[in-house]
């Protein structure tokens, strides 16, 4: 299943950049993730090829899922690969604009791996489609500093 969506953010694309690349920053949009590590460190400069452990809450469950990054240009591109018990999730984030506001498109490709994975993506692709919706919104909350009340 493949989304894609490009929003205009009243930002400047160096504030909406660093809420998706700053691992501490990412839980201002998107709540259910608890924390980002890096077994290896987090690396600096060209951050493609590194992995890393997910921790994200579903209601009261904490789960841990690995990753990697498999883009990456510095305050541009970001793509991550994340592979959750069933499916694995291909985003990419693409920040371009001028000093006053941010043209964000993003990319998302969810793949099934197993059976139960093909079960949630076909029975639960609108609510997919509903979190992908309200995280990318909250996005452009945090950006503009604005309240999220989604």
């Amino acid at each position: 299943m493949r989304q894609t969506r490009s929003i205009r953010i009243n930002a400047p694309p160096e504030r909406v950049w660093e809420l998706i690349d700053d691992d501490k920053k990412v839980p201002s949009w998107m709540p259910h993730i608890v924390a980002t590590r890096y077994p290896g460190g987090r690396p600096r400069g060209d951050r493609k090829g590194a992995r890393f452990v997910q921790e994200m809450r579903q209601g009261d469950v904490v789960s841990s899922y690995e990753g990697e990054i498999t883009e990456y240009q510095h305050g541009k591109l970001l793509g991550v690969m994340t592979r959750p018990q069933a499916f694995a999730i291909h985003a990419v984030y693409h920040v371009s604009g001028d000093e006053d506001w941010t043209r964000l498109d993003y990319g998302c490709d969810v793949k099934p791996i197993t059976w139960r994975g093909y079960m949630m993506v076909w029975w639960g692709r609108k609510i997919l489609n509903r979190i992908l919706d309200q995280q990318l919104a909250r996005l452009k909350f945090v950006a503009e500093g604005r309240p999220v009340d989604i």
